[in-house]
């Protein structure tokens, strides 16, 4: 009997952890550091959107205009451009809306 208070008491003080007082401010603060950590800066970003918006468009008006003759032959059956043409389309359709989707939704 005295061994099991004994070892009750053992328990009681020893058997559970608790974090520190502090440790909930501390990964609430790190969390925080990381959520303002941008992983591109916003000129980098600027930068890359209009190479892709640049290249989208260069891309339009190539598919759009009379078939360039090139030093070499690339065999490609005519369906592959229609959809080539489609993906593409499809692509900057979801990219544009995904980008309009976070920003409507941002924290």
């Amino acid at each position: 009997m005295i061994e099991d208070k004994d070892l009750k008491k053992l328990l009681e003080d020893y058997a559970v952890e608790e974090p520190s007082i502090n440790f909930n401010n501390l990964i609430m603060q790190r969390i925080e550091k990381l959520q303002q950590k941008l992983l591109l800066n916003a000129q980098l970003l600027k930068i890359l959107m209009l190479v892709f918006v640049i290249s989208f468009i260069l891309i339009m008006i190539a598919s759009l205009s009379k078939p360039i003759q090139l030093p070499f032959s690339i065999s490609i059956a005519s369906g592959m451009y229609h959809q080539l043409f489609a993906f593409i389309i499809v692509f900057w359709i979801m990219m544009l809306c995904n980008m309009l989707w976070n920003r409507k939704y941002s924290y």
